[in-house]
């Protein structure tokens, strides 16, 4: 009876170990895992932070050419305006000739 008992418990002691074992490399791979994941996060974190600072350099350009725009479009202006005037002074000085060579 008492082999019998014995004989159990070295089974069952046989099985703990096992499962210790199990246990062991199960935490491991556990450490490994969340090592990665840390990893993993740090990387896209990091991504993040890159994508977010050309981001606001895009911005700034997109506000500089904006800027640029305007004044390119407000200079056209000016020059199409200068340019009717002087084609309007042409346009009176040909007729003013072409009346003078008529008299």
């Amino acid at each position: 009876d008492l082999k019998e008992q014995l004989a159990k418990l070295e089974v069952d002691n046989e099985k703990v170990e096992t499962h210790k074992k199990a246990s062991e490399e199960l935490s491991k791979k556990l450490q490994v895992v969340e090592t990665e994941a840390d990893e993993a996060k740090a990387d896209h974190e990091s991504t993040i932070a890159d994508l977010k600072e050309q981001l606001a350099k895009l911005e700034v350009e997109n506000s500089s050419n904006a800027e640029n725009s305007a004044t390119h479009q407000k200079a056209s202006e000016e020059v199409s305006e200068k340019l009717q005037v002087v084609e309007a002074a042409a346009n009176e000085a040909k007729a003013s000739h072409e009346s003078t060579l008529a008299d």
